[in-house]
């Protein structure tokens, strides 16, 4: 079904009349308006890939994701529009954008501003709107804390967050110095790769645990028992950290050992 909207010059196809959007991915919603300002908000936002309008309540959810749905109660009826199917005529003209507004070259539509979607590594972000003034609050997992103890941030005017939330581990490692491995792992835990390895990084992941190993630059052991126990030279661990060249990952079968305080 394709509709146009004659006020807002825009195009747009219904998808499906039954098909409800997970509300976790709810990223705005508006009160008593026409599914044709619904679906020009969607327009007007980079972070609107669908929205839902459910006519009985006149209810208009704008959504960051367009696939992923909930299980409906006989009583909704949830307008599907995906932004893919909502165009805007070139041949019709287009208002000048405003201060806080920019041009969407693909649609030529004025855009809100509106800020990223906020992630928490350790942690969880509670609500996920990202409209300007919109308050976001967090939450870091057990065995980890916010690194400045806030709890809660705001959007702001230029589309950035007033604060970006960060979880660190509880604990504190000291450095026991260098260890040797072997093929069976000294530490049986769990482990991890990453080219941006640091010393921080690996505490963060084997948070918890006893020991912590890291080996040749860009890997991170967890475990906590060290079934391996021979201490090497520190000559043996020079190699850098390929996330922080100033901090030691060990070196090739030799692990820089970290115990917990």
């Amino acid at each position: 079904m394709t509709v146009l909207c004659p006020n807002a010059f825009q195009l747009y196809s219904i998808s499906s009349f039954a098909k409800c959007i997970k509300e976790d991915y709810l990223v705005g919603t508006y009160l008593e308006v026409s599914i044709d300002t619904c679906v020009l908000e969607c327009m007007l936002r980079t972070q609107c890939n669908a929205v839902n309008y459910e006519v009985r309540y006149l209810k208009c959810g704008l959504f960051s994701e367009d696939a992923v749905f909930r299980k409906r109660s006989k009583s909704e009826n949830c307008v599907l529009v995906l932004k893919a199917n909502m165009t805007i005529p070139l041949e019709l003209p287009v208002p000048p954008c405003t201060d806080g507004q920019r041009r969407n070259p693909q649609t030529h539509v004025c855009e809100y501003r509106e800020c990223p979607r906020l992630h928490l590594d350790n942690g969880i972000i509670n609500g996920g709107m990202v409209d300007i003034g919109s308050e976001s609050t967090f939450v870091c997992n057990p065995l980890y804390q916010e690194v400045n103890m806030e709890t809660h941030t705001e959007c702001l005017t230029n589309g950035s967050w007033r604060y970006i939330p960060a979880c660190e581990c509880i604990h504190s490692y000291e450095n026991l110095g260098c260890y040797a491995d072997r093929r069976n792992r000294a530490l049986k835990g769990k482990n991890f790769f990453d080219p941006a390895m640091t010393h921080e990084l690996c505490f963060s992941f084997c948070c918890g645990y006893t020991f912590i190993m890291i080996e040749s630059n860009d890997e991170c052991y967890c475990g906590n028992e060290l079934t391996y126990n021979v201490s090497r030279s520190d000559s043996e661990c020079q190699a850098e950290c390929l996330g922080d060249p100033t901090q030691i990952c060990g070196g090739y079968w030799r692990g820089t050992l970290f115990r917990i305080i």
